[in-house]
């Protein structure tokens, strides 16, 4: 007997559909509350290629590589994130890019890693259930 099986749940397409989800930020002691960051609900390839490219400051000439320690982090949360709730201390909405991620406090900028991890980990968790969706059938 041949054993096939099939997938309840298909994805109809190789590529990736651009959305995005709004997460909550964790409420920190001496912030303001109620902050959210907008995330790119998966990556494509070639965004997770250009991200991981960034931790990576050279290969040795062994195949060792050296990592870019100041990009360990921040390469993946700009890789997803979108927007941001953040502003100033006057109020005005803080560009997103690497400078401002940077210049967040230690905490701050934790959170919204761990944020996006959270989010990536979920979405891999979802995908892997419906991959395993399957049933089996035998001819």
């Amino acid at each position: 007997m041949k054993k096939h099986t099939t997938q309840e749940h298909v994805n109809s397409s190789w590529f990736t559909k651009p959305s995005t989800t709004r997460l909550s930020l964790p409420d920190l002691a001496g912030m303001d509350q109620d902050q959210w960051i907008d995330v790119k609900h998966e990556l494509s390839a070639g965004e997770q290629r250009a991200a991981m490219a960034r931790t990576v400051h050279s290969i040795r000439a062994d195949g060792r590589i050296e990592p870019n320690l100041e990009q360990v982090g921040v390469a993946e949360v700009l890789a997803y994130l979108v927007d941001w709730s953040l502003r100033d201390e006057q109020g005005k909405s803080v560009p997103l890019n690497e400078s401002a991620l940077k210049a967040l406090r230690v905490d701050a900028a934790r959170a919204i890693e761990d944020t996006v991890r959270a989010h990536v980990a979920a979405v891999a968790e979802a995908a892997k259930k419906a991959s395993t969706g399957t049933t089996s059938l035998l001819v």
